[in-house]
């Protein structure tokens, strides 16, 4: 999945390309003549778990939930919808049974993606002491044309930066789950009309996304994509010196929204849920 994509956009992406890598997400073309691209998202989790040798003790189901949640939200930041997950289970084939999968089914049917094809392998040949579960989703975005249609397309420079939630990571996203934006507060963000995109936040954190989506933006400037401006994200230098700036959001426990400049954030600070701050905004790069 990695090196085919990796080597189009080390190389350079083009409209006419079949493959590219934006952001975390593998998009190809499948039936370019009726707009359909396939899109691919991966997460993982391990030493998290109920096995013996489990750094972080937590259930079953608060392992699928972070896995999913993470390469679902990215499935869903480029408006594609989820057909298949293929999951890698590190534990045994009858544990995958009793409970793994089913709390897999539950989490895409509480987002409303029952029909969701479930296929994978477990480890069966040798007894294991630490959970470990890696998830592939695989979904279908249509698009209109025959271009790709990318988010980041619509950015204009004095759009701003928004940081939604907190970033959390190990036993801070158990004491804080209730604080973290939840995929109602995200269909809600995705649909408001002066929003451009919304980026999942993971590992990396705000500093490392930033870092990597600005080169994604100069990878794309020297492509032949048509009419797109030299632009950067910029975060606030009072936003730099802070924790948050590099920590860890874990399973996705924040995203960033790209927004017009005239957006606000009124109407979802008096809102419930999770925290909303500006903290940057899109520059002309010199």
């Amino acid at each position: 999945m990695y090196s085919h994509a990796y080597i189009l956009y080390m190389d350079g992406l083009s409209e006419s390309a079949k493959v590219m890598k934006y952001r975390d997400c593998q998009i190809q073309w499948l039936e370019q003549s009726r707009g359909l691209q396939l899109v691919t998202t991966c997460d993982i989790a391990a030493g998290i778990g109920e096995a013996k040798h489990d750094i972080l003790q937590v259930p079953i189901g608060q392992v699928v939930w972070s896995v999913v949640r993470t390469a679902l939200l990215e499935l869903l930041s480029v408006g594609a919808e989820p057909m298949q997950a293929v999951c890698l289970w590190g534990r045994s084939r009858q544990e995958a049974e009793m409970d793994m999968i089913p709390q897999l089914r539950k989490e895409f049917s509480l987002v409303g993606y029952e029909g969701v094809e479930i296929t994978g392998s477990s480890e069966d040949n040798l007894p294991t002491t630490e959970t470990a579960l890696g998830l592939t989703l695989i979904g279908r975005r249509q698009v209109k044309g025959s271009q790709w249609d990318l988010p980041c397309q619509t950015w204009q420079v004095g759009d701003t930066l928004w940081l939604v939630g907190q970033p959390y990571v190990g036993q801070e996203v158990i004491l804080h789950q209730e604080e973290i934006p939840d995929y109602e507060a995200w269909k809600v963000w995705q649909s408001y009309p002066l929003v451009k995109e919304l980026i999942p936040l993971g590992s990396q954190g705000i500093a490392g996304k930033v870092t990597y989506v600005n080169q994604m933006i100069t990878k794309l400037e020297t492509s032949s994509f048509s009419d797109f401006s030299c632009m950067q994200l910029i975060i606030d230098k009072a936003v730099q010196s802070e924790p948050l700036y590099k920590a860890s959001a874990g399973p996705a426990t924040a995203f960033l929204a790209v927004t017009a400049s005239s957006f606000t954030g009124e109407r979802f600070m008096t809102e419930k849920a999770h925290d909303l701050r500006k903290i940057g905004r899109l520059v002309e790069r010199s």
